[in-house]
């Protein structure tokens, strides 16, 4: 499981990263910044205890944002859709998934207080 989510991860990130390279001799336009997404369009939450995460992503089937978490916060601007939301845990800690994470455009889901456990 563990080395299944890493490569999800990477995955993400690589992606993320390269999603705007073009094939060779064509201009590629770079993905949308997340500032020009609409606006209010995001994940919000929390996490218990508030040093026990690195980092937020959520994934959809056509986008993916990562977020570092700050003093045990963390919002993500996303575009509207269904979103896997996986919070990266610092050791001792497990990293955290919630599937179907919704979000409606204009809106920013609150998905509460995610308890990170050991």
């Amino acid at each position: 499981m563990k080395n299944t989510l890493n490569n999800l991860l990477a995955a993400a990130m690589i992606a993320t990263a390269c999603s705007f390279i073009a094939p060779a001799g064509n201009l590629a336009t770079p993905p949308e910044p997340a500032a020009t997404k609409t606006e209010g369009t995001s994940i919000k939450g929390r996490v218990d205890p508030l040093d026990a995460a690195v980092t937020a992503v959520a994934i959809s089937a056509t986008d993916s944002v990562t977020t570092a978490v700050t003093d045990g916060m963390f919002l993500l601007n996303v575009r509207h859709g269904t979103y896997k939301l996986i919070i990266v845990a610092k050791a001792p800690y497990k990293n955290v998934i919630k599937d179907n994470v919704e979000v409606a455009d204009g809106n920013t889901t609150d998905v509460g207080t995610i308890r990170m456990q050991e």
